[in-house]
């Protein structure tokens, strides 16, 4: 039996039609030309076992296989049987479990052709990951293991590894076919073959439209695959048992449309679909976060209503700028207020959290609205979470923009992200420190065509690729580059005013007046100026300095992938006591889960993960490669700083030299000219005493 990287690297020549070099081959596979010349042994000694082939090597380096069309017929009548990694088995086992409810380890050691003894091994892993939502697996004699644990915990089991593979699956499910090395996507199309995904994206935007209220695309693609999962498992006569307050999702108005809308679903899938399972999927709507909601109050929460609009007043009194009459930030309130609460009262966490940023950028207003949050918190006698409290925060500062700049002929800008919420709201924030814009909305791509119809909008900012659209666009980088800024200098956007020093003003101050109330005079400078304000006066933080010893700089290192690249820079980190290994593999695991984002610009990446107790300080490795190395979507990277932070904060300082070292003092070119760690160190040494 092939290896999977041997049968990676005959799909490959098969998809060529039989001809290909071997250096295109080791460019594609992503492994060296060697390891190509020593699997094209095993794979011509295959294809002749199985009367296949030739395989042929001809002078130049070029592959030439005869028959390939029979090759590539073979392939897939034997694709089941292929070798699967590790992690792919862990995948397999657990979707095998979750999805069929009782499994056979013959039958499984025999269809991905390892030992039962392997399977055994990835047993363990998975019975791990099940126990999360308390599942289990318990022995049924003579026929193998059947799945154990609530409905409920179930789902959410098969939500997660639904999301996990959610793009692909339904692109997949809309092609039709099989597709060659997307054996768990096989599996999965074979469970929900017969949930057509247009009817569901049908269900949601016409429930959407009655509840007045736009989802996240994030939200969306939640919601869409969890009814896949609610609709596979009525198919197979299970439904969930309860829903915690129900009584509670009765009375809303998102209940009040799900049940005008699930005829749509009921119809389409020839089902009758319980109540249960409209409260369940009236429970995601609520816990979902909005771009943008409206006019609505929630007639039956009137008691909410009124603290909001004694909470504004309690803010107002606080801060320099009239806010206390602004209808926007009174509706924005109550319509996020609601499903605050909700999530407060069902401990359901924030998975975009903008807290970071908030408090690194806000401090003073994110106090206050700590403090004035107090009565609200003793009405649902629940304490606000610091997530929930940052996006409370951004209401209010927004609503001080809108009341202190009320600027004549300021252009309108529609920001168009694909990005997460707090995410999306970083990169506002970005372009408002350097422009003075009105930012009339953050929304998905799917609302992009309404919106324009429904605003008045002078440019459009996006992250996205966005063709067919005559209005002003302009495409940026999740962290504005200097070419992003260049680009939107162009469209004659006004600049915002600099920043200053808190010290310069204070000596400014101190030298023209004797000063009563130094504190007092103090926050209200940070009140006022906010974001446009350094506090200089405050203790130093952690910088790139403190974070990069000259032990942690490794330069002209060798990989030959991406991942390699990953594990280099992640062992300097654990050499030096920062982390252990199985840091440096959540690395790994997040490029392989979302994507090639951590390459921040041309040639240079920023490996991390969040801390799930394998962090023992905050640090930061670099690692410069001799060739670059190729992560997903073709980015080519030579230069790697990676990081482990242990309360998830104090790196922010650090990063924020790096960008500034990145875009202002062409980092990555220098270190390419740099011979030693120690002209490393100089260099950022200098940029620091600047």
């Amino acid at each position: 039996m092939l290896s999977s990287r041997s049968l990676s690297i005959l799909n490959k020549i098969v998809e060529e039609g039989g001809s290909i070099d071997i250096k295109s081959l080791a460019s594609t596979i992503d492994i060296s030309e060697r390891s190509i010349r020593y699997d094209l042994e095993k794979i011509g000694d295959y294809l002749k076992e199985n009367s296949l082939g030739p395989l042929k090597r001809e002078f130049g380096g070029r592959i030439l296989l005869e028959g390939w069309e029979g090759v590539e017929a073979y392939l897939k009548e034997i694709y089941i049987n292929r070798f699967l990694g590790p992690q792919e088995r862990v995948d397999y086992l657990l979707i095998r479990a979750l999805f069929e409810r009782v499994i056979s380890l013959k039958k499984i050691s025999e269809e991905v052709d390892v030992s039962r003894t392997t399977i055994k091994g990835d047993l363990k892993v998975v019975k791990e990951l099940l126990k999360e939502e308390k599942v289990g697996l318990r022995t049924l004699p003579k026929v193998g293991l059947e799945l154990t644990g609530s409905e409920e915990g179930i789902r959410r089991l098969q939500l997660r590894i639904l999301i996990k593979h959610f793009k692909e699956l339904t692109n997949y499910m809309e092609m039709g076919g099989p597709v060659k090395e997307n054996f768990l996507l096989d599996v999965l199309k074979g469970y929900f073959s017969e949930i057509e995904v247009v009817h569901i994206k049908t269900f949601i935007n016409y429930t959407q439209k009655l509840m007045g209220k736009i989802i996240s695309d994030e939200a969306y693609t939640i919601i869409t695959a969890y009814v896949m999962v609610m609709l596979f498992g009525v198919k197979k006569g299970r439904s969930i048992s309860q829903v915690k307050n129900e009584n509670f999702l009765r009375n809303t108005s998102e209940y009040q449309s799900l049940l005008k809308g699930i005829g749509i679903l009921e119809a389409n899938f020839d089902l009758d679909i319980q109540e249960v399972e409209i409260l369940k999927i009236t429970d995601y709507f609520l816990g979902s976060h909005t771009y943008n909601f409206d006019h609505s109050y929630y007639k039956n929460w009137v008691e909410v209503e009124v603290m909001v609009k004694n909470l504004i007043e309690r803010f107002n009194s606080r801060v320099d700028v009239d806010i206390s009459m602004d209808e926007t930030l009174l509706d924005g309130l109550i319509n996020h207020i609601k499903p605050t609460i909700y999530r407060i009262k069902n401990n359901i966490q924030l998975q975009n959290s903008i807290c970071d940023e908030v408090t690194e950028s806000y401090p003073i207003l994110f106090d206050i609205t700590r403090e004035v949050i107090e009565e609200l918190e003793g009405f649902i006698d629940c304490k606000f979470t610091d997530d929930e409290v940052a996006f409370l925060t951004i209401h209010f500062k927004a609503a001080m923009d809108r009341n202190r700049y009320r600027l004549q002929n300021i252009k309108n800008v529609l920001l168009v992200c694909g990005l997460g919420y707090g995410s999306s709201k970083l990169l506002a924030q970005q372009i408002k420190d350097i422009y003075s814009v009105n930012v009339v909305d953050i929304i998905p791509r799917h609302q992009l065509e309404k919106t324009l119809k429904e605003k008045e909008v002078d440019l459009v900012i996006t992250t996205l690729d966005i063709p067919g659209i005559s209005k002003a666009i302009v495409k940026v980088g999740a962290i504005l580059s200097p070419q992003d800024i260049h680009t939107l200098d162009k469209y004659a956007l006004p600049k915002s005013r600099k920043k200053v020093l808190l010290s310069d003003l204070m000596e400014v101050v101190s030298a023209r007046t004797d000063i009563i109330d130094r504190e007092g005079l103090i926050r209200d400078f940070k009140v006022l100026f906010e974001e446009r304000i350094i506090d200089d006066y405050e203790r130093r933080k952690l910088e790139i300095i403190d974070l990069l010893p000259l032990s942690n700089i490794r330069l002209n290192q060798k990989a030959d992938s991406w991942r390699e690249a990953i594990l280099l820079s992640g062992e300097v980190l654990v050499e030096g006591g920062a982390a252990n290994a199985s840091y440096t593999k959540s690395m790994v695991d997040v490029v392989e889960e979302y994507g090639s984002y951590i390459v921040i610009s041309e040639g240079l990446a920023i490996p991390h993960a969040r801390s799930s107790g394998n962090i023992s300080r905050t640090s930061m490795s670099l690692v410069t490669l001799k060739e670059a190395v190729t992560f997903p979507n073709g980015k080519e990277v030579d230069t790697l700083f990676a990081f482990s932070s242990l309360d998830d904060k104090e790196h922010l300082d650090s990063l924020v030299d790096l960008m500034n070292l990145i875009n202002d003092h062409n980092l990555r070119g220098q270190l390419r000219k740099m011979k030693n760690r120690e002209e490393v160190l100089k260099f950022i040494y200098k940029y620091k005493l600047k």
